[in-house]
């Protein structure tokens, strides 16, 4: 853990998290070495935020003989409308050090790329196993970069596997108090909010339900602006079904999933802007060791479709979502027992 400025994009916040990473990764190295042990063997970097990838290529580049397993949790040069990320390709010492590695290990970096395409790029060629979250999205990584002999490359080194479902004591290690009145059928979504993952279908089938169905459901929304949610929903006359609560910490998010009667996850929508879906949510394997019964809002074709859970509906079908709460308010109350 180290201080430094907080900017998703290129510039001063991936070279503060370099620089500062760095150091300290050899510092620890040094001290290994005076215990006479030896040096880390092994580096696993993470793509969300991208500074992880940035450290761990510098890290690589420095320590060749280090096994860099790099994840991308999701694609980093495009965003989710599939829109190419802006910001300047980095120019500095760091940077340069990572593009003589690149070299060496016998590939030019080619000329007019992104920042995020740059850290892809040297990410795919300098790390030793490169782990996608799922097929969709090797796909659409590997067929974005134009470079069949990389792409064929990093698809013989790369791996695919969902993101982890923690053990079950997981699930019991917080002392948060459960927060839910439990003669309500309790239905909990966990997230942030973008124009490509709402809760458009959700809303209109709360709207659709009877007003005896509407009184025994709770909607329970866990995110960054909780006010805001519950304002929205009073606009459109739920304000009496919706209750918004802030984020919480992992441990508690997972305790809280083992107490409420199902769990909503929904699809990002990307179909409108390429032919394929790269995403999976990453709270379907959370959801996974809760026990609880599981909502997915899906969109046709995606990783997420294809999962095992109890109730499935599609993205922009109401009347599907409809039918899934009226299921739910029907079953009643699961016990805490």
């Amino acid at each position: 853990t180290v201080d430094g400025p907080m900017f998703f994009g290129p510039g001063r916040s991936w070279r503060t998290f370099a620089r500062l990473g760095i150091r300290d990764l050899e510092e620890r190295d040094a001290i290994l070495v005076e215990r006479g042990e030896s040096k880390y063997t092994h580096a696993y970097s993470r793509a969300m935020w991208p500074h992880s990838h940035v450290l761990a290529s510098l890290y690589k580049a420095r320590r060749p003989e280090v096994f860099w397993r790099a994840e991308f949790s999701d694609p980093l040069s495009r965003d989710v409308h599939d829109v190419l990320r802006v910001g300047k390709r980095p120019s500095d010492e760091f940077s340069t050090e990572i593009d003589q590695a690149v070299l060496a290990a016998g590939w030019t970096i080619p000329d007019g790329l992104t920042g995020y395409q740059w850290l892809e790029f040297v990410t795919f060629v300098l790390a030793d196993e490169v782990l996608f979250t799922n097929e969709n999205q090797r796909t659409y990584m590997l067929d974005q970069l134009g470079d069949a002999k990389l792409a064929a490359q990093v698809l013989a080194k790369s791996v695919v596997e969902h993101h982890p479902t923690s053990p079950a004591n997981f699930y019991q290690a917080s002392p948060i108090a459960d927060p839910f009145d439990h003669e309500f059928v309790n239905v909990g979504y966990f997230g942030a909010f973008y124009p490509t993952r709402g809760l458009t279908e959700v809303v209109e089938a709360l709207g659709n339900l009877s007003p005896e169905e509407r009184a025994k459901l709770k909607l329970h929304v866990f995110t960054g602006d909780p006010q805001q949610v519950e304002t929205q929903f009073a606009e459109v006359g739920l304000g009496d079904v919706v209750v918004g609560h802030p984020l919480v910490p992992y441990l508690d998010m997972l305790s809280l999933t083992t107490k409420l009667d199902c769990l909503l996850v929904n699809d990002a929508r990307t179909l409108d802007t390429r032919n394929i879906n790269p995403y999976l949510p990453s709270k379907i394997s959370d959801y996974a060791g809760s026990g609880r019964p599981v909502w997915a809002i899906v969109e046709p074709g995606s990783v997420l479709s294809t999962r095992d859970v109890q109730y499935r509906s599609e993205l922009g079908d109401a009347a599907a979502a409809t039918a899934v709460l009226a299921e739910v308010i029907a079953r009643g109350p699961i016990s805490l027992d």
